[in-house]
């Protein structure tokens, strides 16, 4: 191997490094996010209403 392709090696463990730390941050946003809207229950949802097992009665 020569120096050019070992810098070229390091540059791309790098980038895949850099790569895989982005998506992981993604992941657990989105993770963190969706436990964040479970655990604020079904009142935080927009239009939401709750729906009675009687029928014609609505809460």
């Amino acid at each position: 191997m020569s120096g050019a392709d070992k810098n070229a090696s390091g540059r791309r463990k790098r980038n895949n490094i850099m790569i895989g730390l982005v998506l992981f941050g993604f992941v657990g946003l989105v993770f963190a996010i969706t436990i964040a809207k479970m655990a604020s229950g079904p009142t935080d949802v927009a239009n939401s209403q709750r729906i009675s097992t009687v029928q014609g009665q609505t809460q």
